[in-house]
């Protein structure tokens, strides 16, 4: 599971998840964005990009609740995003 702000320098959040998606040894790792302005433009983007889930950097019950859901399905299961 990988969590990464969408607002890095250099190579942001979405070129992260891209990268990620695009290497068949990493393209089923669960990735979760954090985002300073989350909102329904930003969230459309963040599905194409590959992420599971948006959350507000400061949301810290948000991103729990989304952590524990991914831990919480099937051991034989890859964690896969809802």
């Amino acid at each position: 599971m990988i969590v990464a702000d969408l607002d890095m320098p250099e190579m942001d959040g979405f070129d992260l998840a891209q990268a990620i998606r695009a290497n068949p040894r990493t393209a089923d790792i669960p990735v979760i964005g954090l985002s300073s302005a989350p909102g329904l433009e930003k969230n459309e983007r963040v599905r194409r990009a590959g992420f599971c889930q948006i959350v507000a950097k400061f949301d810290r019950k948000g991103l729990i609740a989304i952590l524990q859901e991914l831990q919480q399905q099937e051991p034989q299961q890859s964690l896969k995003c809802a």
